[in-house]
């Protein structure tokens, strides 16, 4: 998995490629988690690249939804492709996630 960081103005996004499931979701997870322990307030995980998402990715997610408005720092997730969205729709968890329009 190839996980790239860019900038947008006050935000930090992290862009992973490829698939998030149970081999891959920690690596997504320390990045965030590196991002956040350097004093990250604007984290944005971009999903544009991701071809496939199972429940870990969707659980991460979820995780870093709550951590963000327990620790007063914004999370977002910008949306991917329709399989990738269709996780979201599927367990019904579109309304708990800050999704971003690309």
């Amino acid at each position: 998995m190839k996980i790239e960081l860019w900038g947008e103005r006050d935000a930090v996004c992290v862009a992973p490629e490829g698939d998030i499931d149970r081999s891959t979701v920690s690596a997504v997870d320390g990045q965030l988690q590196r991002l956040r322990e350097a004093g990250g307030r604007n984290l944005v995980l971009d999903l544009r690249q991701v071809a496939f998402m199972d429940s870990s990715g969707l659980q991460l997610i979820l995780q870093w939804t709550e951590y963000a408005d327990e620790q007063g720092f914004a999370f977002a997730v910008i949306q991917g492709p329709p399989p990738v969205a269709r996780v979201f729709e599927l367990c019904g968890v579109g309304d708990r996630v800050r999704l971003r329009a690309a």
